[in-house]
């Protein structure tokens, strides 16, 4: 049985805590998680595993991802200045 995350960045969520793992707080509207999708498969990174929760008095939503590479810094910032992308976290559980 894995360890699993349940609470992240004020938003309750369930997901198994894995090396590679991305945080995206976005605005909760219709196209988020594609393009987010989009982004991370032109630059060749895989989704592994998502979940998203989202607070309806802020309007916002998290994308709890875990990645089967890591996301070099030119992508994250690139997420970071995407419309509707309001923080941007990667964190890294085990060196590589």
């Amino acid at each position: 049985d894995s360890l699993k995350l349940v609470r992240a960045l004020g938003y309750e969520i369930e997901i198994g805590l894995e090396p590679r793992m991305l945080f995206v707080v976005n605005d909760d509207r219709p196209g988020m998680i594609g393009r987010l999708g989009t982004l991370l498969g032109e630059a060749g990174v895989n989704i592994a595993h998502m979940a998203v929760s989202r607070n309806r008095r802020s309007a916002k939503a998290l994308m709890a991802i875990t990645l089967d590479s890591t996301p070099d810094a030119r992508l994250l910032e690139q997420l970071r200045k995407e419309p509707g992308f309001v923080e941007v976290r990667f964190i890294l559980l085990e060196p590589e």
